[in-house]
């Protein structure tokens, strides 16, 4: 089978990642405040993009996942997330936070956790896995992870955020979701991930808007993304790597 050289595959990536980014823009133009319209409108871009760039949402070298597989992925990237929320979410009472319940619990809740997903799976797709399809083949991990952070960080700076500390913790983010995405060759668990920790900090009001808590979520983070990239990758995930490229 003939196959491009990395270098044109990662070219293709980029010009299709200048489209996107641009579709991207318009359909929140399109959308204006409906969130939810602009970001259904993203996904389906995203997706349309990682079809067309073969970027699969679970691992190419194994069966085919299935829905309790799928849970599972979330599951395990929930799991990540939770040590970090607690130091959050402990900085953040210290601070003067309080719990808005109503973000926790009933229709609120449901609202808030489908945004937030909608979200994590553009910001995946687009930031995590669309890119590993284009730079992962010529970078190495630790550069390729820096480049992810910095995607990240560039991304939501776009979106309008220009605090310091938001776009450092987003990049920490960045590192962890990158180390997921290794270790389950797909997005689940970094969508997980993303649910989890957004949805439960976001229940705490003001906590997220105080530098001191914004300098803990980003170290615990690392420490995180640390751990995580400790861990080998999953047994046979190479080989079948391997095989499939030669």
């Amino acid at each position: 089978m003939n196959r491009q050289s990395p270098l044109a595959d990662t070219g293709r990536v980029v010009v299709t990642l200048t489209m996107l980014v641009v579709a991207l823009a318009f359909s929140a133009v399109i959308a204006q405040e409906r969130s939810f319209v602009a970001l259904g409108l993203q996904v389906l871009a995203v997706e349309f993009a990682a079809g067309r760039l073969a970027v699969p949402w679970t691992s190419a070298y194994r069966p085919v996942a299935t829905a309790s597989d799928i849970a599972a992925s979330l599951a395990r990237g929930a799991i990540v997330a939770l040590p970090v929320v607690a130091v959050s979410c402990l900085l953040g009472l210290a601070s003067g936070a309080r719990l808005e319940l109503a973000r926790v619990i009933g229709f609120g809740a449901v609202v808030g956790l489908v945004e937030i997903g909608l979200a994590a799976a553009r910001d995946e797709v687009l930031l995590r896995g669309i890119l590993r399809r284009g730079f992962a083949p010529l970078l190495g991990r630790v550069a390729f992870s820096a480049l992810s952070a910095a995607a990240s960080a560039a991304w939501l700076f776009g979106l309008g955020e220009a605090h310091a500390a938001v776009l450092v913790r987003e990049a920490a983010l960045a590192l962890v979701a990158v180390e997921l995405w290794r270790l389950e060759d797909g997005a689940f668990a970094a969508i997980g991930f993303q649910l989890a920790f957004r949805f439960l900090e976001a229940s705490f009001g003001g906590a997220q808007a105080k530098a001191p808590v914004l300098a803990a979520e980003s170290a615990a983070l690392v420490v995180a993304a640390i751990a995580l990239a400790r861990r080998p990758d999953p047994e046979g995930i190479d080989d079948a790597r391997s095989r499939t490229l030669h």
